[in-house]
């Protein structure tokens, strides 16, 4: 009798680590949270803050992506770094040997015009004559036709009987959107920051598309929006700030005029938007927009963003824009002395060092460790 209680409870035992061990096999236990991610950090984003090639991005970002573009699909989830993107990654490599000849050649008014950082005075301009300056060879003529890269844009022609400028039928336009596009690309190239920025406006235009049925048909040889489309214009915007910091690119990223952007009422949300409207103050402070357009401080500066934020998000925030100041420590200077200006003067011209403000700039770098030189000529 005790020999068969034995048995029968060594035949349990071995039941019992039977079922454990199918249990542990089948049905694994889940998997531990690693440490949590500080909500204030970049690292909290969804999308990887590793320098990744262009290369290794498309890569780890293709199977989500698909085949047909689709803003939704990187929209809320953070920026890409894209500090190891070259433009050699997106440009044909015969632009680069392209020789561009200096824009200070031109007179005054001209020069003005094709910096101009709005759409309404190269809108109204010759077509022709800004299409001969481009084949001249001026980078700023060239990225100047991102203008007609939206199909609804008209062309305009001069003509000495006629005291305005004359609009071109649709069908007489001399310019397509893909030689728009082509063009722009050939600015870019010259590694002109306006020249850049223009070539993001462009390919934003292009994605946006016809808005009529007329600029449907019209387009014979449309531009194909891929599903990496949005990403280059991120880069080409991104790379526009490693020269200046134009006003109208630094309004841009403050507003989220691109899919890609800081996940919706997180704290990254609110420091992306404080960094990038702290930039914007001290540019425009820094070429006297703010004493032209002194309301514009209320559109686009950070004092609003202070009232919704709290303690700790702003001094991340000012953290990281120190962080950036200290990692472009000459952007000033090539602010300066690349005329990345719009009214017309090139350094050593009258009236030119009078449009940037050195001793403004200088008090307002004081809390962020750094100072800048003013140029001697």
């Amino acid at each position: 009798m005790k020999q068969t209680l034995a048995i029968i409870l060594s035949n349990a035992i071995l039941l019992g680590l039977i079922v454990l061990g199918f249990r542990a096999c089948g049905e694994p236990e889940p998997p531990q949270e690693g440490p949590k991610v500080n909500s204030l950090l970049p690292e909290s984003q969804e999308l990887p803050t590793e320098a990744l090639t262009w290369n290794e991005w498309v890569a780890y970002n293709r199977p989500t992506r698909g085949e047909e573009f689709d803003s939704s699909k990187h929209a809320a989830r953070g920026f890409p770094n894209t500090s190891n993107w070259k433009p050699e990654d997106f440009l044909p490599a015969e632009l680069f040997e392209q020789k561009h000849r200096d824009i200070c050649e031109l007179p005054k008014f001209t020069r003005g015009r094709l910096r101009s950082q709005g759409n309404s005075v190269l809108l109204y301009s010759d077509i022709y004559e800004l299409m001969a300056l481009a084949e001249q060879g001026y980078s700023n003529a060239q990225s100047a036709m991102w203008v007609f890269c939206s199909i609804n844009s008209p062309q305009f022609i001069e003509t000495d009987s006629d005291e305005h400028a004359v609009r071109l039928p649709h069908h007489e336009k001399p310019l397509s959107q893909r030689e728009a596009w082509q063009w722009v690309q050939r600015g870019a190239a010259s590694g002109n920051a306006l020249d850049q920025y223009r070539l993001s406006q462009c390919m934003q235009a292009i994605e946006y598309g016809p808005m009529t049925e007329e600029g449907k048909k019209s387009l014979n040889t449309p531009v194909k929006v891929d599903p990496f489309w949005q990403d280059k214009i991120f880069f080409w915007r991104e790379r526009s700030f490693e020269t200046a910091l134009l006003i109208n690119a630094v309004n841009s990223r403050t507003s989220g005029a691109n899919s890609f952007s800081a996940a919706h009422r997180s704290d990254r949300r609110k420091i992306e938007k404080f960094k990038w409207s702290r930039l914007w103050e001290l540019t425009a402070g820094f070429q006297r927009e703010l004493e032209y357009r002194p309301q514009s401080i209320d559109t686009y500066g950070t004092g609003k963003l202070v009232e919704e934020m709290t303690s700790p998000q702003l001094v991340q925030a000012e953290k990281e824009v120190k962080q950036w100041l200290h990692a472009h420590p000459d952007i000033w200077m090539s602010m300066y002395r690349n005329t990345y200006v719009d009214n017309g003067r090139c350094p050593g011209e009258p009236g030119y060092a009078e449009g940037f403000d050195f001793d403004w700039l200088n008090k307002k770098l004081e809390s962020y460790g750094l100072t800048v030189d003013k140029p001697t000529a």
